[in-house]
Order: C-alpha cells, then sequence, then structure tokens
C-alpha cells in the first residue's frame, strides 16, 4: 500500500470547554456524544470531522484511513458515516479505539495501519474542517520526495518575549513558522519515531516534533491561511465563516 492517513478524533477538547463563555457559540453537538468534542460540532448542517474525512475518502492518493475516536463515540460516528459518504468511501475507512492524549491516539492509529505495510502516512486533525486536494497532494509528495514534511505558515505579526505582562525582548520572526496539519512522513519512520517516545516517555504536540526527537528532518510546506483549527469557542465563528465560503464554490461536504 503506498499511501494512508490517520485523523485523530479521540479528544474531548478541554480547551473548547474552558473558554465556551460566549453566548453567541453555536457550540452544538450532532448527536449525544459530548458537547465538548468539538470534532463532532455541526459545522453548516454537517459534523465537523466529516468536512476532512470525506476530503480524504475522495482523494485518489489516500487508499486507507484510521480514524480514531473514543470508546464512547465509536458506534454512533459509524452510523453517521454513511450520511455522508459512499459505500466505496466508507470501504477506506478503519475505525479504532485512540489514547488519553492525541499523541497516543496517533500511535494507536499508526499500529492498526501497520498490516498495511505502507509507504506514506498523512496525519490530520479532525478539527482542522478545510482540507484541501492542494494540500493532500503536496504534503504526499514531499514526504515521498524528502521523508517528512508539515504544512506550516510563516509568522506574519510582530513577536515579542513577555514576563509578567512586560514586554522583555522584540523576537526575530524571520525564522518562525506556525504548524499545522496535514503533516507527513514515511510510515517506517513515524511509527519507529512513535514507538521511541512511548518507551521513552516522551510527550510532543505534533508528530514532527516526534521525528526531530530521533533525528529526522522535517521539512516545511508552506500552509494556506483558511487551514485554521478550532481551539476554543470563538474560533467557531471563524470556521462559519470559512465554511460559508467553501459551501459557496461547492467545496463544503454533502450529505447523500
Amino acid at each position: 500500500m503506498e499511501n494512508v492517513a490517520v485523523v485523530p478524533a479521540a479528544g474531548i477538547g478541554a480547551r473548547f470547554t474552558a473558554s465556551d463563555n460566549n453566548p453567541n457559540a453555536n457550540a452544538t453537538p450532532t448527536s449525544s456524544r459530548s458537547a465538548c468534542s468539538k470534532q463532532f460540532l455541526d459545522l453548516l448542517g454537517v459534523p465537523l470531522y466529516i468536512w476532512s474525512i470525506q476530503k480524504l475518502c475522495q482523494s485518489a492518493e489516500i487508499e486507507s484511513i484510521c480514524l480514531v475516536l473514543s470508546q464512547q463515540a465509536m458506534g454512533s460516528t459509524a452510523a453517521e458515516l454513511s450520511k455522508y459518504l459512499t459505500t466505496a468511501e466508507i470501504k477506506k475507512i478503519e475505525l479504532t479505539v485512540g489514547g488519553a492524549s492525541r499523541q497516543e491516539s496517533v500511535y494507536r492509529g499508526l499500529l492498526k495501519l501497520s498490516v498495511n505495510n505502507p509507504r506514506i502516512v498523512l496525519v490530520h486533525d479532525a478539527v482542522r474542517p478545510f482540507l484541501t486536494n492542494e494540500l493532500i497532494h503536496s504534503s504526499l509528495q514531499c514526504a515521498a520526495k524528502t521523508g517528512a514534511c508539515t504544512i506550516a505558515s510563516a509568522v506574519t505579526d510582530t513577536v515579542k518575549r513577555v514576563n509578567g505582562g512586560t514586554i522583555k525582548e522584540t523576537v526575530d520572526r524571520s525564522e518562525l513558522y506556525l504548524m499545522q496539519t496535514p503533516q507527513a512522513a514515511r510510515f517506517d519512520w513515524l511509527l519507529d519515531a512513535h514507538k521511541a517516545a512511548h518507551e521513552k516517555g516522551l510527550s510532543t504536540t505534533d508528530d514532527a516534533a516526534i521525528l526531530e526527537a530521533i533525528g529526522h528532518t522535517v521539512q516545511i510546506v508552506p500552509g494556506q491561511p483558511y487551514n485554521v483549527k478550532l481551539t476554543t469557542a470563538a474560533d467557531l465563528h471563524l470556521c462559519e465563516a470559512i465554511a460559508t465560503w467553501f459551501q459557496k464554490h461547492d467545496l463544503a461536504p454533502k450529505v447523500l
């Protein structure tokens, strides 16, 4: 097998819940799943995670996808997929139960897919709904050429180092980037990196850091400003605005 994908969607969205004090935030779950599980929130009538899952399923470059869920969400999510995916697309998806952290969930997804002996794996956050064919293709191409890469955007705002509410230093932003997903790598590299992190008790926030920890070089692939992540309740308004644009240009998911 050539290319596979892991989509971690087992989180409970602690930061989203903690920031959810905006009465205008339409943080409504699409089923009985917890309202703090932001990946299941309604985005223009479609669960948030479906936006990227449908795009991955429709990509001719992706052969298999592991959707990593909490035990609580397994049954309802399996039933929900048929509303948005064809039978052929659903056959691409394998479900597995995640862990207590994003890192552990990705690791479990990799273990699930390892029986297929894939060449390249793409990891994408379920709460980044605006995945495009361009981002999928550029990530896979770069990983195939260099071994590992991540979508990222250069920092454009002025950056200050602050202590106790006081500016201490203006930081040179010329080499600073904001990490996004997809992140892609040789499957054997990323699986070995996660195994090493698991054995050493190393905790990181993304797969690029996991790869860096065992000495791999990770290339930057330029991202897009619309490839946003839903982290807090305030982000939902931005996602709704972008989703409306996607819908207008026939890029949004469709109900079968």
